[in-house]
């Protein structure tokens, strides 16, 4: 089965036609899009497209969002232009912890994959950091989860494809369960940042996960095992951890519930309000790793 799921995950993203309705605006702007095709890839043989990195947590309530929202501000803190892509259709959540009631969505553009422009992406983003920053952006679905019963991740990660040289960076905070959709969405992301808790359940779903990935083919410098929460009350099974994990690197972030929690009712990423903090420093050491070997172009 999962061989099944694996095969039509691949492919999704290639089979993808445009729909009937789409066709006039689609030969309309057809000149135009031969043009930027030529141009891109043109373009793609001089420079590497820009990376994206995809946040998933092993199980509920890891934290991997917070994680997502903290790396993303990191990453356009260095000066690369970075946008958050919350994949929660369901659940979204991202726009609550960085306090932002976006006025436009994804599904404006997923409605639009015909004639996608940078105009177009740019009204749908939402800033955040406010007017001192205009390097980090939030791409949402609505807050309300009604996108899970419209749109897939295979149809994201079409229009991801569609808007990926408009950002230097991206971020994406992908939902936790496994289907074709969400294969073809992780199969375009440069690493994954696979989140998980120091407890029993939390260690077997990211094994789970961690065997997917092998079937997947994906190579185990492409996965980065991150621990949320370090040196809680479960450091006893953190100790145990090289056993559960041998050969694998584990990245710690430390507990910091009281000031996470203080940041998301303030909206605000904890690099950005405590950047001195200890949980700001791990997050910058995780964006050093992430991008020591992936090329950001500046």
């Amino acid at each position: 089965m999962l061989k099944r799921l694996i095969a039509r995950g691949k492919t999704e993203l290639h089979t993808r036609s445009v729909p009937a309705s789409a066709a006039p605006a689609a030969a309309a702007n057809g000149s135009e899009a031969a043009a930027m095709a030529s141009a891109s890839a043109s373009s793609s043989s001089k420079m590497p497209a820009p990376p994206i990195v995809a946040v998933l947590s092993a199980k509920g309530g890891a934290g991997a969002t917070t994680i997502a929202v903290n790396l993303a501000a990191v990453l356009s803190s260095g000066g690369a232009a970075t946008t958050l892509v919350d994949a929660n259709l369901q659940q979204p959540d991202a726009a609550h912890v960085v306090g932002a009631e976006p006025v436009h969505s994804v599904m404006e553009l997923l409605a639009r994959t015909a004639e996608l422009d940078k105009q177009l992406f740019e009204a749908c983003c939402t800033q955040i950091g406010g007017e001192q920053s205009t390097r980090l952006s939030l791409l949402s679905p609505p807050i309300d989860g009604q996108a899970a019963v419209t749109t897939t991740l295979s149809e994201l990660a079409h229009c991801l494809a569609g808007i990926r040289s408009y950002r230097k960076c991206w971020v994406v905070d992908m939902p936790k369960h496994l289907d074709k959709h969400l294969v073809t969405l992780v199969d375009m992301c440069d690493r994954v940042l696979l989140v998980f808790e120091a407890n029993v359940t939390g260690i077997a779903t990211t094994q789970r996960w961690l065997s997917v990935f092998r079937e997947l083919g994906y190579a185990d410098d492409r996965i980065m095992c991150v621990l949320n929460r370090a040196g809680s009350k479960y450091s006893g099974i953190e100790q145990q951890l090289d056993t559960c994990f041998p050969s694998r690197p584990i990245f710690r972030v430390p507990n910091a519930s009281s000031v996470i929690w203080e940041c998301s009712t303030r909206g605000v990423p904890v690099v950005a309000a405590y950047p001195n903090h200890a949980y700001s420093r791990a997050i910058g050491k995780l964006a050093e790793q992430v991008t020591a070997s992936i090329s950001i172009v500046r």
